[in-house]
């Protein structure tokens, strides 16, 4: 009785002591950032080599991880430049060598989560079941091996058994490949053949996935948004009359630029139509790689219409440079690029009319 007594009033005096502790958790509580970062599409062979380079140097986790993440970190830069792919290394051998989950499939994973966001689930059941039903290693990672396309010695110069896993379990797929394997002792190089094959299924799986978000935008339709009922002729490149009963009523041109330097500064193309007397009658946002976390509303037209009406280069700037563009709470960096871009246009188009 005296023990549960005791043990009330240490609970008692650890809530009032750190009570405080806990209001400052709730209100600092912040709901995840589950929005796809920018991408481009893998170069899978690419991909898989880097896997196979990343195993023999560190583990599967980290090869696999490393060989997703690098190119991209290349390409785009931010965010990926600031992602330490060295956080996958406790993945190795089944997390921490205890032949749980294979590692392969974890550090592929973490990448296929992080880039896509909320759309990660039907990709990462994809690679699972490749990795269950697939013969693994691939004809491809045998044969690189045997003809030397791996950029580091092979520890085995020949084409290794194949298994079918049938689990994503290290231990269980092991044990599958040891009863065709022709040596044991050939489980090492297998190791670097398989994390290489499971980071260019996740790289062909990432590019799928992003060839059907990346859809080909109707910019036609964009265009009668800010001209309803007209039609567009093209005179220059990027550049159109707007036309209404056979007159020419205005122009309307593609203006690019790039994009927040935190988002990777990815190009943005923004469509702006000017009528005769030189006024701004809309903005539309033609193609961007803007991050919800960077890019905020910026294609809402609650904010495009701000730009409509305007018709001194002047006041297409955000006001706080004293235009009349509002900035995008949290987005202000991508406020600032779309604002330039509209500007840009806005003064080339205007040479159209004078």
């Amino acid at each position: 009785m005296k023990r549960s007594i005791c043990l009330v009033l240490t609970l008692t005096l650890i809530f009032i002591g750190f009570g405080f502790n806990s209001t400052m958790a709730v209100e600092m509580e912040v709901e995840p950032d589950t929005q796809p970062l920018p991408y481009q599409e893998l170069d899978v062979e690419e991909v898989r080599i880097l896997g196979y380079e990343g195993h023999k140097v560190m583990n599967c986790a980290y090869g696999a991880f490393n060989a997703i993440i690098t190119p991209l970190k290349n390409e785009i830069g931010s965010p990926y430049e600031e992602i330490p792919t060295y956080m996958l290394a406790y993945g190795g051998g089944g997390i921490r060598g205890q032949e749980s989950a294979c590692g392969a499939v974890l550090g592929a994973i973490s990448a296929i989560n992080l880039i896509a966001g909320e759309d990660y689930g039907a990709l990462v059941d994809d690679l699972i079941e490749y990795y269950k039903t697939e013969p693994l290693p691939t004809d491809i990672s045998n044969q690189y091996a045997v003809e030397g396309t791996f950029p580091s010695e092979p520890d085995i110069k020949e084409p290794l058994a194949q298994s079918v896993a049938g689990s994503i379990n290290c231990d269980i797929s092991k044990q599958e490949w040891l009863e065709v394997a022709d040596h044991p002792d050939q489980r090492g190089e297998r190791c670097h053949r398989i994390t290489a094959d499971v980071a260019a299924k996740a790289a062909e799986i990432l590019n799928e996935w992003y060839a059907e978000i990346d859809e080909p935008v109707d910019v036609e339709a964009k265009f009668e948004l800010i001209f309803p009922g007209a039609k567009f002729e093209e005179v220059d490149e990027k550049t159109y009359e707007v036309m209404e009963d056979d007159e020419v009523i205005g122009y309307l041109g593609l203006g690019t630029g790039e994009g927040s330097p935190a988002a990777g500064s990815n190009p943005i193309t923004m469509a702006v139509g000017i009528d005769l007397n030189g006024i701004i009658q809309g903005v539309e946002v033609i193609d961007h790689r803007e991050t919800e976390a960077y890019a905020g509303e910026f294609t809402e037209e609650e904010w495009l219409q701000q730009f409509a009406g305007l018709s001194e280069e002047e006041d297409v700037w955000l006001v706080e440079d004293t235009g009349e563009v509002e900035v995008i709470t949290g987005a202000t960096e991508t406020s600032e690029a779309a604002t330039s871009i509209v500007r840009d246009e806005f003064a080339r188009l205007i040479d159209y009319i004078n």
